[in-house]
């Protein structure tokens, strides 16, 4: 099954067996398992091995974690953010390009930092804003205690959904154990998160990826913390992490779900109230990134594109279907009689170039661009006639800098498909080389107002708007 019919049988199941009614404490303990399920269920989970610290760089970073620890100061805000956001430069230092845009205008902060690529570790040593600590030493003795078979009440509720997980999804191959080992180190990473907000007492949580650390939302909440999800990657009607349905609107004061969710446009929140669960949690606010870089694509720059001899194509990849992917981006440039420059950009999770190097050396029209080198995504986008994909925000990043995007037929690209109907005559299926050939002969500029649909404008405004009204600006912002 595809991630679209994997979700709606999820949705099916949580509803006919009442999954929210478990708790792990005074919280529902589904929503905790249920990102995980859906990946499994689809096949979606990636070796991360070229990318995970070594025992020797995760022990010295946990030491460098517990002096950070201890050095902690009382922050109005607590960041959790990803080693891998920051890909792009200011003043030689690397910033990350979700949050530090936001902390110029923040008096203090106090950042954790999960390094979920160990090739982002320079980024992270000469940074705009560094982090205070990393989730090293945390992860580290939660997976340490997560042996333990403690709380036995959690034995109870892994097995009520191990049982209808292995009824309802047969082949999604998800032991007992795999169900406690997560259920535990909730409980772990819960009470260390309670204890370092505690005696941080931020007045409020800013992350991403809630639906993965719902141990750091429970903690905020039971102190009364406010937290603030802002959009990273698809959100949207069948995203697993989001798609909850209206019936588990009874349960939404018991889940540990974000109190808000900053979202980079319109779309998206129409996307999110159609399945009836998120209403007032949601802020169409729009992307710090994206309006510095739509600043950089202007008419006059797409002007000297046009007038290029060959197209320029940023492809992102998603770390899938690399063989399939390859040959289809190779036949493209053998059929095609147009002129062609390919920008392969990797995904964070794909650090092996070697298959696209192989491929490709003999092509010197097309280059190879590790995740953590520069130039970053973005910046290809800026100076690209068009943007190739399977599945990745990057196809709504591309129209919200004004280019037009293309689709690729592999593994779950029909959770994009609606975007051709949505973005008509701006983003394309292209099922076959030829058609892509087809697609990029073609001279397309995207309106402003389908890109400010999926990315509204002025972001830092709309923030500081919301901060005003349900933080209070004399806590949070400078003067």
């Amino acid at each position: 099954m595809n991630l679209l019919e994997v979700n709606a049988h999820i949705q099916a199941i949580e509803t006919n067996h009442d999954l929210l009614q478990w708790k792990i404490g005074s919280w529902c303990a589904w929503p905790i398992i249920r990102f995980n399920v859906a990946m499994v269920s689809s096949n979606l989970i990636m070796d991360n091995a070229d990318i995970r610290l070594t025992a020797s760089e995760y022990m010295q970073q946990s030491l460098r974690d517990i002096f950070g620890y201890y050095r902690s100061n009382h922050p109005k805000a607590l960041l959790y953010v990803a080693s891998s956001n920051r890909v792009e430069q200011e003043s030689g230092l690397f910033k990350d390009v979700i949050f530090d845009d936001l902390l110029k205008y923040i008096t203090e902060y106090y950042k954790i930092e999960i390094i979920n690529n160990k090739h982002y570790l320079k980024h992270s040593q000469n940074a705009l804003y560094p982090s205070q600590i990393s989730t090293s030493f945390l992860f580290l003795i939660s997976n340490i205690l997560s042996k333990l078979p403690l709380p036995n009440s959690i034995d109870i509720v892994a097995n009520k959904f191990y049982t209808i997980i292995q009824k309802e999804l047969p082949n999604s191959e998800m032991s007992y154990s795999y169900f406690c080992r997560i259920l535990r180190l909730y409980y772990w990473r819960k009470r260390f998160y309670k204890n370092l907000l505690s005696r941080l007492n931020p007045k409020v949580v800013l992350l991403q990826v809630a639906y993965t650390n719902h141990a750091l939302i429970a903690a905020a909440k039971e102190l009364n913390i406010k937290t603030i999800e802002f959009q990273h990657g698809i959100v949207d009607r069948h995203h697993p992490g989001y798609s909850w349905l209206a019936k588990a609107i009874n349960y939404k004061m018991q889940m540990p779900i974000p109190d808000l969710i900053f979202l980079y446009g319109d779309y998206w929140k129409d996307e999110l109230i159609v399945n009836g669960f998120w209403k007032k949690e949601l802020r169409s606010v729009g992307s710090l990134r994206l309006d510095d870089h739509r600043n950089k694509c202007l008419p006059e720059a797409n002007e000297v594109n046009r007038k290029k001899p060959q197209k320029t194509i940023t492809v992102t990849t998603q770390a899938l279907d690399i063989d399939q992917l390859i040959s289809f981006l190779i036949e493209f440039i053998n059929t095609s009689t147009i002129p062609i420059e390919i920008n392969i950009k990797l995904h964070p999770r794909e650090y092996n170039r070697q298959p696209y190097e192989n491929a490709f050396h003999n092509y010197p029209n097309v280059r190879i661009i590790s995740s953590h080198q520069e130039p970053s995504t973005f910046n290809l986008l800026e100076r690209a006639d068009f943007h190739a994909s399977i599945h990745s925000t990057c196809h709504y990043e591309a129209l919200g800098l004004g280019k037009p995007t293309i689709i690729l037929p592999f593994t779950n690209y029909e959770r994009i498909l609606p975007l051709c109907t949505q973005a008509y005559g701006y983003a394309f299926l292209a099922s076959t080389p030829n058609e892509m050939i087809q697609i990029i002969s073609r001279e397309i500029n995207v309106p402003s107002e389908i890109s400010a649909y999926y990315f509204r404008d002025h972001a830092l405004e709309n923030m500081v708007n919301v901060f005003q009204s349900e933080v209070g600006e004399s806590i949070i912002f400078r003067s």
